[in-house]
């Protein structure tokens, strides 16, 4: 299969060749139909975007993971998911990527690495979350713990509020890229991160994890995912929303709360390789502002969504 300049659809799919930004065939897991834009050299050897029912992936073949996944999760959407058993669904190959751009079982085989979600099979039972088109290279001990929490968390806004916009994925920083083991064909992202938009109060924000053990987290504005990645999650929204101060849950890990560390220092890291951002005002952050802010979350006042 070749990559596709127009949309073409196959078993209820929808595959599609993206430029950094542009129409979509999965409009309904994007906020206001506007997939995110994405300025980066991971593109350089092509994309597609794949349509599932429950959320949207859009993949770079010099990765063989997607650059992102998006969902439109709903309060209806998590409650019906809640205690369905995954007894039988085994990962597998996406078999509707080019099959250069597909990664491979054996790839992933004794890698030391788990297979890890980005649109996640408790948000909405749908089997089709165990595509490998849906999964990074991700650490044991964070994919388990840390980021289990958030992704708990994020459901609990969806709940809470009724519906939530969600923009997940891995960021790349190390050059050359680090790749697994078995054959060095799918890239390991050095951190992940995860957007999310609430209609009901208009706020905005990213948890952003290093893909190690740990349990340390950070919670930027969209504005820095963007100039840390180059993933502009969500740009139907306004710049004043985008470069807010963000006021993040704590992840619930296993009933647990976790507090933002300030050990993760992606606002003083170089921009992304395309970003145009490194001069921007938006990012010149005082100090005063950074240790308000986690002064902030060690008090335990967090203004949830």
């Amino acid at each position: 299969m070749k990559l596709m300049t127009s949309s073409a659809f196959l078993f209820g799919l929808s595959l599609t060749a993206l430029p950094a930004m542009a129409s979509t065939s999965c409009p309904a897991q994007y906020l206001n139909g506007t997939p995110p834009a994405v300025v980066s050299p991971l593109q350089d050897a092509g994309t597609v975007e794949v349509c599932y029912p429950e959320f949207a992936d859009y993949v770079a073949a010099r990765t063989r993971t997607p650059l992102y996944a998006a969902e439109h999760l709903t309060e209806e959407q998590v409650e019906a998911a809640r205690g369905v058993s995954r007894k039988g669904i085994q990962f597998h190959p996406d078999t509707h990527l080019p099959s250069s751009m597909q990664a491979q079982l054996s790839d992933y085989s004794r890698s030391g690495y788990d297979r890890g979600h980005l649109a996640n099979w408790a948000d909405s039972a749908d089997p089709d979350s165990f595509t490998l088109a849906n999964i990074v290279p991700q650490d044991p001990n964070d994919n388990r713990l840390l980021w289990e929490g958030i992704e708990e968390t994020t459901r609990a806004i969806a709940e809470n509020e009724g519906e939530v916009y969600v923009v997940s994925g891995p960021i790349y920083r190390t050059t050359p890229l680090t790749s697994l083991k078995n054959g060095g064909r799918v890239a390991v992202p050095d951190y992940l991160y995860k957007a999310i938009y609430v209609p009901a109060t208009g706020q905005a924000g990213v948890y952003i994890v290093r893909n190690a053990a740990g349990f340390i987290w950070r919670g930027f504005s969209l504005e820095d995912l963007r100039r840390f990645s180059g993933v502009n999650a969500f740009p139907a929204l306004p710049m004043s929303v985008r470069t807010s101060t963000p006021h993040l849950p704590m992840p619930n890990m296993r009933g647990q709360v976790v507090p933002e560390s300030a050990d993760l220092p992606a606002y003083t890291a170089t921009p992304f390789a395309g970003s145009d951002s490194s001069d921007d005002p938006a990012f010149k952050i005082s100090p005063a502002v950074k240790g308000e802010h986690v002064a902030a979350t060690l008090r335990h006042i967090f203004r949830h969504f």
